[in-house]
């Protein structure tokens, strides 16, 4: 039998090394935060374990979004005459058999109950799937479809009313560099991986610049912000608030806790402001994947903060006197 371990302490003195157990995980995730307006991708964890596994689930892993998608759906309607305070109604839908449902569907809500009306910010925030499929429904799938591909969905999406909820797989670096496109005001910026190639004598072969276009009005992401703003303010991402700063966000879970998500951003900064994307499976979004994007942004905040401090201390050099 092979009994996994992991160094904890090598004694230099007595050069004796002591090791702990160590296991791999149950759950399997990713990680990937984006420069929102430059596209850079400036941190990226795809798995527990390149060596064993050698699978990049941050750009290799096609998982459906669940209710992370939803902003796509909310934005193409803030783009099409809803506003935040439109009306929707939180009541059971039924899909008989159709062109775009080749099975009966009647989709039904988290904690399967009705609200009834209620204003659009506050059906994202509670994440309301009877509402976003109302919604869907009214706007139609062309307009919602179209505005997904200008935020930076790339995947195939299902031409049906299941992509309300989000059954159209993705991956986290495509969805975390389409809600970038919120976070950067409307600006799209293709992720990049690689800033330059340069030979051994300092030669550059090869120049990756960010090439910034505006993809949706910027009326519309600063309106889908807010939007997400209230998602963690009051809605089921309020663990964020721990973090004690602006945070804009949208947690997805799917169909039996397959897989968890939270998308968060800082909404009010500058290009170095990232995005953070999760996927987890086995859990819910609010409790599995949150957490753990709250921890990798508050590490962000912290560094911030330290480089500023920084900068503030270090001596500046006198200014020549005439």
């Amino acid at each position: 039998h092979i009994i996994k371990c992991r160094l904890k302490d090598y004694g230099k003195k007595k050069q004796v090394a002591s090791f702990i157990l160590d296991q791999s995980p149950l759950v399997e995730g990713a990680v990937v935060s984006i420069e929102p307006y430059t596209g850079y991708v400036r941190a990226m964890v795809g798995g527990y374990d390149f060596v064993e596994g050698g699978f990049n689930h941050a750009t290799e892993a096609r998982r459906q979004p669940g209710s992370s998608f939803k902003p796509f759906i909310y934005g193409a309607a803030l783009e099409n005459g809803f506003t935040p305070a439109s009306i929707l109604m939180d009541l059971p839908v039924i899909h008989e058999k159709s062109e775009f449902e080749k099975k009966g569907w009647k989709p039904t809500n988290y904690d399967e109950r009705f609200l009834g009306p209620m204003r659009l910010r506050t059906a994202l925030a509670l994440s309301r799937n009877a509402c976003t499929v109302g919604l869907l429904e009214k706007l139609g799938l062309d307009k919602a479809i179209a505005f997904a591909r200008k935020a930076g969905i790339t995947s195939p999406i299902s031409y049906d009313y299941t992509t309300a909820l989000g059954s159209s797989a993705v991956t986290p670096l495509e969805l975390t560099s389409a809600y970038a496109t919120f976070a950067s005001q409307g600006v799209r910026a293709e992720p990049i991986l690689i800033k330059s190639i340069v030979d051994g004598n300092g030669a550059v072969l090869e120049n990756y610049d960010p090439q910034p276009v505006e993809a949706i009005d910027p009326t519309t992401a600063y309106l889908v912000t807010s939007l997400l703003e209230s998602v963690v303010k009051e809605g089921t991402g309020r663990g964020a608030l721990a973090l004690g700063k602006p945070v804009a966000g949208k947690t997805g879970t799917t169909n039996n806790y397959v897989d968890a998500w939270f998308m968060g951003y800082a909404p009010y900064g500058n290009p170095e402001i990232s995005v953070v994307a999760f996927i987890y499976n086995g859990g819910e979004g609010s409790i599995i994947a949150m957490p753990v994007a709250a921890e990798v942004m508050d590490a962000y905040f912290k560094l911030k903060t330290e480089r500023a401090l920084a900068a503030q201390q270090t001596p500046q050099a006198p200014t020549p006197q005439p």
